[in-house]
């Protein structure tokens, strides 16, 4: 608090803590991705705290943010008390910015001082941001793209009607920086002015035949542009719930810069489905005007519906004009936009009809030179006098003014005089200061008496932090200042008076000051209800229902030029975000604190529909959730339950709702309901019995209740269709697929978008299945819906660092050091590896012993090869070869268990009899419990093994064959449930049981196909009896040990043919290794546990490593803290650099895939300019033969690339099947890595590279620059080097010819006898 020592300071008691509670704080956030359900926790570890000014915030002991900002009453004051009516908000300085740039017509137009649009955007605009985010040190991750709409008609835009577009239009989208750091801010303003110079061009200028050239279309108009496609084109990267796992940025920021006023016309159902998206993800959106504020209210989309214009307030953005602030603030500045005018000149534009009235010599009493005189003193005389305008001021009185007494438009046939004088009566009215309507670009009056027109000149007064009052001079002529500045006087002399004997004038500046946030009107306006706001204040929404659906998301505006009394323009309480902005503050007319520090979403709001409504428009589901003892998220009680689900709706976007509306319905419930037990904070632990909580998200609302016998209940609200709304869209156009044109950075042309960004709508999840899941049910939810958080990494060799590792008195290679420091890593996962409270006693020897890795050089398959070889040879168990036990955990998939039960490595499954009943294909309790024991790593006892097979037969996997019994450990008959039988025993049991009771006593030996392989299936074949299984034709006797046989003995259609299975014989088909090359374990990432909840991580790393190519480990989590997640990859990081590793994040998916992911991306597709396949000199049969991409991989090892990923036809070998711990492989191209970590290269089937930058990996590598020195920019990683030197030697055709032929000498001199370089022979 900056006390200087032995400072004396006064303590007094408060006896009211609500005299000292705050309305609102806010909370500055940077460098930590803080997901939304750790907010909720950080905020009600903040409630009954107090809070002062830059005070310093501690989460889960570790420093997490900082108070930046406290109000009460509108006003900013140093310190308060946090209660839990305040609102919390958190605002990032490490956010993921990007920029849209709509480059329309207007954009190349000059303002009204002289200057082009454009350089209004890149000499004012974007350095005044970028110096707010140096000055913040802010570390931002920003994307800016360039946009435009061409119109390919010959159609005029201007006889277009409202509400109307082209029908033949193109869209274009140029990326001129993708996800750079502000570091860089002076190659941005570099790119932005050379790409602007081009855009034109490259959008209109069309190649026709023998190199003709033809300009093509024009650039339309910001009303009539793309906005809403540019905005769908832009969130789709947001609509993938578990895709941001970016440790050091917290949320996803838009902000659209437009040259227009606001006023877009666009389409109304793509209208209703940007509204959708944008209303269920949590990134927010500022549009920012470079144009002057209109004299209507703004934002503004405009839309046919059913042949009528509607005009509507979006609730989903905000809006911002941008002045210089060097401007002169007295300078008048026309508000209305007329190009033609300005360019062309009044006479030239034909479509003017002002004229002036031809002389007509009519008085002959006057000489012709005197009668010449007058007309041109009448005509053009000075616009107004101080005479007249004494008079006008005389007959409107700026308080008397009716309504009706709007001025009307003068006939257009009118001298320019009259016109003219006309306007000087447009006089400012009485509440020329500075309103929130001003700001917002909105008409807000008290008075009803004021006319709208006269009104409207009030608006946008605001030139950023300074109020200016509104002057009569900016809208006259300089002639009449003197007049009007005594008529300002009068005015200024007026309100004074009536301010002073007015006795609710307090109350009438705060309804103006209220609306702070009130940048949208939230419904459509109803003159019934108006009289019945009046006094409701801020809680005037929060009681009365919604009309339309459509009201969630825009406000319908019937005249928006109308002025609207201040009762009708409300705090947005439909709107999402309407807790970030602070009660009674007035807003500026330029958002900078938005665009220095954006908000994110609110963890409450206010938005609820009413008890009649729920009961009307929402459809009901209600089911219980259980805990079950062994689930992954290692929860213990129903306490903590109850918590990840309220976490987990959280994270994926929904909010807590409170309010007086939600204690209402809730009293209302005609069983168990309770106001009193309504929670917007977790309490604290064992007092969670009897608690509910609301929350919302987009139509659905969830209803969590624990009841006092600690059982969970979900009561689930689905918000139905608009029957209107549909019928109004019958017979209308659907909304098409939308494939834009897109130029990323580095592409020389424009190419077709690969994502349907109109289309793409964010997740839906069955939240029945997801809660079930957290309880421990983890097979009630479907595998392709367990797409979680997913990171990646790849470790790489790097220079040897000064305090690198070293063994006193050894002298180790560099690679002798690698080595070593990947062990250690291993070895300090292990030792972080999660345990139990109950095991770790138990496991305190296994967690000393450090796992060992398989180090080997040249080619895996040839490795793999010779490990399967050593074994059939000598029996020896290869570490890499699944053994016959420990195959398995307790993760494994039922699906998956049932069948490796029923394999021929299972349990023994045979036909019983007893008490003369029969029991088909059924096994034994102890030698299921033998089975587990044996075959799972994490099962040490028989005790254990029971217990988990007790939950499999409580799963419904198997049953006892009566049904009588639980899984016991003794001569006890089982049998699996027919979901779980194997198909290959269902399809045997199809030839009915006399069939198989003929079979089964011998007497039928007629080849009826029973013990026949079936092509597609394994060789072996499971009888069903005790006789038969011994004597078997299909399974010699010696190998009827069924636990000593493991999938390595299958054979499957990869690896044989029908031919090879026609015997049915072991020996006449190959034998099949199965190898896994990677483990996975769980780890605590907290290990002093500062959290109140183990954070567990699932870790997959590789068992097998080539020194010179990628050692790989994969992370996956649904609820982990991401701070204790990012504080462990330091540390690994940090033990890599000491042993001259690097660790690098890389996507988890492969390289063709991320364009249709993020369609902003950078890449490109490079060639070489010389062919080895086509080139006389280096092709050759021999080498193209074995590997024809082996001039392709010398050339990217000789440019430092590290294999990263094989393709998957690497791994479809005839006899060995290699898997991972995370899953099968599926890389279609293999993929490279640089040296630096900051490019990907992925190889093409036809010779091609497909190029792309590591943006997880440079971003998170320069998120920790501070400043902008010479110092920081040589730390910068600068992808764009890496990129510009690949291509510049794929397209030197002088350097390749060299290369190559170096290549070929390696190969006539080293592998002569027709043997590939074995790390080279890798795809």
């Amino acid at each position: 608090m900056d006390l200087p020592p032995r400072s004396l300071i006064q303590i007094k008691q408060i006896i009211d803590i609500k005299l000292v509670e705050v309305d609102s704080i806010e909370i500055f956030i940077k460098d930590v991705n803080l997901s939304r359900d750790s907010m909720w926790n950080f905020s009600s570890n903040l409630v009954n705290t107090c809070a002062y000014i830059n005070k310093r915030l501690i989460f889960l002991s570790n420093r997490c943010g900082i108070v930046k900002a406290i109000y009460k009453n509108g006003k900013k004051i140093f310190s308060g008390y946090i209660g839990k009516r305040t609102k919390i908000i958190f605002r990032s300085e490490s956010a993921k910015l990007t920029v849209l740039v709509q480059l329309s017509r207007e954009m190349w137009n000059f303002e009204e001082n002289g200057e082009i649009m454009f350089h209004k955007l890149v000499n004012n605009l974007f350095p005044k941001i970028f110096k707010r985010w140096r000055d913040k040190h802010t570390h931002h991750s920003i994307t800016i793209v360039l946009f435009t709409s061409v119109d390919l008609t010959d159609i005029p835009w201007m006889t277009l009607n409202q509400g109307e577009r082209p029908n033949n239009r193109r869209d274009y989208y140029r990326v001129v920086v993708d996800q750079v750091n502000i570091s860089q801010w002076d190659k941005i303003m570099a790119n932005l002015r050379l790409e602007f110079a081009n855009f034109k061009r490259d959008i209109m200028l069309e190649q026709r035949e023998n190199y003709q050239y033809s300009l093509e279309g024009e650039p339309l108009p910001s009303v009539k542009g793309n906005i809403l496609e540019a905005i769908n084109l832009a969130t789709s990267m947001a609509c993938s719930r578990f895709i941001n796992t970016d440790l050091k940025h917290s949320l996803n920021h838009f902000m659209i810069v437009t040259p227009g006023t606001g006023l877009f016309d666009v389409d109304y159902q793509l209208m209703l489905e940007t509204s959708k998206k944008l209303s269920s993800i949590d990134s927010g959106l500022d549009i920012i005007c470079l144009s002057q504020p209109p004299l209507h209210i703004v934002p503004l989309f405009r839309y046919n519906n059913g042949g009528i214009i509607n005009h509507c307030v979006p609730n989903w953005c905000d809006i911002s004009f941008f002045k210089d602030s060097n401007q002169i603030s007295n300078q008048w500045m026309p508000r209305c936009k007329i190009y033609e005018l300005q360019m062309m000149g009044v006479m030239e534009n034909n479509r003017n009809d002002v004229r002036i009235e031809r002389l007509h010599f009519s008085n002959k009493s006057k000489p012709l030179l005197e009668f010449m005189d007058d007309y041109d003193n009448n005509t053009f005389n000075k616009i107004n006098t101080l005479k007249p305008l004494e008079k006008d001021i005389n007959k409107f009185q700026l308080r008397n003014v009716k309504s009706n007494s709007t001025i009307s438009v003068k006939d257009s046939k009118a001298t320019l005089s009259l016109i003219f004088n006309a306007k000087t009566t447009l006089l400012p009215t009485t509440q020329a200061t500075s309103s929130t309507s001003s700001a917002l670009g909105t008409v807000t009056h008290a008075s009803n008496d004021v006319s709208a027109l006269s009104s409207l000149y009030t608006l946008n007064k605001n030139v950023d932090d300074k109020v200016i009052i509104s002057r009569s001079r900016s809208i006259t002529p300089v002639s009449t200042i003197r007049g009007i500045d005594s008529i300002t006087k009068e005015v200024k002399s007026r309100q004074q008076l009536d301010t002073n004997n007015s006795t609710s004038s307090h109350s009438t500046h705060s309804i103006h000051r209220q609306p702070a946030t009130s940048t949208v009107i939230n419904r459509k306006i109803n003159p019934k209800r108006r009289s019945q706001s009046k006094g409701s204040g801020s809680n005037l929404s929060s009681s009365e229902e919604l009309d339309k659906s459509t009201d969630l998301f825009w406000t319908e505006i019937s005249n928006p030029s109308k002025d609207l009394n201040a009762e009708t323009i409300i705090h947005a309480k439909v709107s999402r975000w309407t807790n970030v902005f602070p009660n009674n503050v007035e807003r500026k007319i330029i958002k900078w604190k938005s665009f220095g520090s954006p908000a994110a979403l609110p963890i409450t709001t206010l938005l609820f529909p009413t008890a009649n409504q729920l009961e009307t428009e929402y459809t009901f589901q209600i089911y219980s959730v259980s805990l079950n003892d062994e689930n992954y998220l290692e929860l213990k009680t129903t306490h903590e339950l109850m918590r990840e689900m309220i976490q987990l709706r959280l994270l994926l976007g929904f909010q807590i709702c409170y309010g007086d509306v939600v204690k209402k319905v809730e009293s209302e419930r005609k069983s168990g309901g309770s106001a009193e037990s309504l929670i917007k904070y977790f309490p604290s632990i064992g007092n969670s019995l009897g608690s509910r909580i609301y929350m919302n998200l987009d139509n659905e609302i969830h209803r969590i209740h624990c009841d006092y016998n600690g059982n969970l209940n979900v009561q689930l609200y689905r918000r139905t269709e608009d029957t209107e709304q549909n019928k109004i869209h019958l017979g209308s156009n659907r909304i098409t697929s939308y494939f834009p044109l897109i130029r990323t950075r580095y592409v020389d042309e424009y190419s077709r978008a690969r994502i349907d960004c109109i289309n793409s709508k964010p997740q839906t999840y069955n939240w029945n299945q997801f809660d079930q899941y957290l309880a421990g049910f983890e097979d009630a939810m479907p595998e392709s819906n367990k797409e979680f958080f997913k990171m990646k990494f790849v470790i790489m060799p790097a220079p040897i660092s000064k305090n690198s590792f070293f063994i006193s008195n050894e002298n180790l290679s560099d690679e002798e050091i690698r080595v070593e420091g990947l062990r250690k890593l291993i070895a300090h996962l292990e030792k972080s590896k999660y345990i139990r409270g109950e095991d770790k006693f138990k496991k305190i020897k296994a967690k000393e012993s450090t796992p060992d890795i398989v180090f080997y050089t040249g080619n895996l398959y040839d490795f793999l090869n010779e490990e399967a070889e050593n074994y059939d040879i000598t029996g020896n168990q290869p570490a890499l070869l699944i053994p016959e036990n420990m195959r398995f955990n307790k993760s494994i998939k039922l699906i998956d268990l049932s069948q490796e039960l029923q394999s021929p490595t299972g349990v023994r499954l045979v036909d019983r009899t007893w008490h003369f009943k029969r029991h088909l294909h059924c096994f034994l309790g102890n030698e299921l419990v033998s089975w587990l024991l044996e075959c799972f790593e994490d099962i040490d006892t028989r005790e254990e093994a029971t217990i988990y097979g007790q939950s499999l037969l409580n799963k419904k996997m198997f049953k006892h064959v009566e049904s009588r019994h639980g899984l016991l450990d003794g001569y006890y008959f089982y049998e699996f449930e027919d979901e779980y039988i194997d198909k290959d025993y269902k399809e045997s049991q199809k030839l009915g049981w006399f069939s198989k009771k003929k079979s089964s006593s011998g007497n039928d030996k007629s080849d009826s196909g029973s013990n026949t392989p079936i092509p597609g299936t394994p060789i072996y074949t499971r009888n069903n009896s005790d006789t038969e299984s011994m004597s078997s034709p299909n399974i010699p006797i010696e190998n009827f040990d069924l636990k000593k046989l493991n999938s390595s003995n299958l054979i499957t259609n990869e690896s044989s043919d029908v031919s090879s299975m026609g015997g049915g014989s072991l020996n006449q088909g190959k034998k099949r290794k199965k190898f896994i090359l990677s483990k996975s374990i769980k780890i605590n990432v907290d290990q002093l546990n500062k959290s109140y909840r183990p954070e567990i991580l699932t870790v997959h790393y590789d068992k097998v490593h080539n020194p010179e190519h990628c050692y790989h480990i994969r992370l996956q989590w649904l609820n982990v803290s991401t701070k204790f997640i990012d504080e462990t990859i330091t540390t690994w990081s940090r033990l890599c650099d000491r042993h001259g590793l690097k660790l690098v994040e890389t996507p988890w998916k492969e390289l063709c895939t991320i364009p249709q992911i993020n369609p902003f991306h950078s890449f490109v597709e490079i060639k070489f300019s010389v062919n080895p396949w086509l080139d006389d000199e280096f092709i050759d049969p021999r080498i193209i033969k074995i590997n024809k991409f082996y001039y392709h991989f010398y050339f990217l090892k000789k440019c430092e690339f590290l294999l990263d990923n094989r393709a998957s036809l690497f791994f479809q070998r005839e006899n060995i099947d290699i898997s991972y711990s995370w899953g099968k492989p599926s890389f279609q191209y293999a993929q490279y890595i640089h040296k630096t970590g900051t490019y990907i290269v992925e190889l093409r089937d036809n010779g091609d590279f497909f190029v792309a930058p590591n943006n997880v990996h440079v971003v998170r590598s320069n998120s920790n620059i501070t400043n902008i020195s010479e110092n920081d920019k040589l730390n910068n990683l600068d992808s764009q080097a890496v990129m510009l030197n690949f291509r510049s030697a794929c397209q030197n055709a002088e350097f390749l010819r060299s290369l190559f032929r170096e290549a070929k000498q390696v190969w006539r001199e080293e592998y002569s006898a027709e043997i590939l370089p074995a790390d080279l022979n890798e795809i």
